[in-house]
């Protein structure tokens, strides 16, 4: 079961997730933090979040060292790359980006 709030701050709107665990006796509260968007450069990506490039390297992404990196964006470099699940690439990514705490 999944329960959506909508919180108004000034025209910013916050999605929450809230889904209830059927085995657990607790909620489990994501805020959708997108740290790491399909419009940053690779490069930046990495540099602000070092711990990503595992998961650049699990989905074929191999672009890290690369001079294109400075100024391709993720989006272009999957399409590149022809990664076909970029979706759940971009979820991982922000998973490992918002476990840093940063």
């Amino acid at each position: 079961m999944y329960l959506i709030f909508y919180l108004d701050f000034s025209d910013n709107f916050c999605i929450f997730y809230a889904k209830l665990k059927e085995n657990a006796r607790y909620w489990s509260l994501i805020m959708l933090e997108e740290k790491i968007t399909k419009e940053m450069t690779i490069e930046e990506a990495v540099r602000q979040y070092p711990e990503t490039i595992p998961v650049f390297l699990t989905y074929g992404l191999h672009c890290i060292g690369c001079h294109v990196a400075n100024w391709e964006t993720i989006e272009q470099g999957a399409v590149t790359h022809g990664i076909a699940d970029f979706e759940s690439m971009m979820k991982d990514l922000n998973k490992v980006a918002v476990s840093t705490g940063r």
